[in-house]
C-alpha cells in the first residue's frame, strides 16, 4: 500500500481498534453498527462490512453474495463523510444501495 505497512487486527473492542484507516466487520458485529460509527465519526477510516445493504446504514462499502458471485454496494454518502471519495473504476461495477434489502431487518 505504497510503502506503508499493513496491520491486521482482530480485537473484542472497538476502543481495541483504534486508529484504524479500514474497519472490517461480520455479520455478527451489526447489532454494534452504531457504536462503530460513533466511533469512526470525523476519521478518514473506510468501513466495510459483508452484511447485504448495510451501504444504506452508512457503511462504505457492503458486500454482497449474488448468484454465487461476489458483489459489492459503495455508499458515497459514507465515503464522503470519512473524508474519503471513490473511483469512477470501482463505483461502475458496484451494485446500486437499493438493490439489496437483507439489512433491513438486521438494523433498525
Amino acid at each position: 500500500m505504497d510503502g506503508l505497512p499493513l496491520r491486521i487486527k482482530t480485537a473484542a473492542t472497538i476502543e481495541e481498534l483504534m486508529p484504524c484507516h479500514l474497519l472490517y466487520f461480520t455479520s455478527e458485529h451489526v447489532g454494534e453498527l452504531e457504536d462503530i460509527k460513533r466511533h469512526m465519526a470525523g476519521k478518514s477510516a473506510l468501513l466495510v462490512a459483508d452484511v447485504p445493504g448495510l451501504a444504506r446504514f452508512g457503511v462504505g462499502i457492503s458486500f454482497v453474495l449474488q448468484q454465487g458471485k461476489l458483489k459489492f454496494e459503495i455508499s458515497q454518502q459514507a465515503l464522503e463523510r470519512a473524508g474519503l471519495k471513490a473511483s469512477s473504476q470501482l463505483l461502475r461495477p458496484s451494485l446500486p444501495t437499493s438493490r439489496t434489502t437483507a439489512a433491513k431487518k438486521t438494523v433498525s
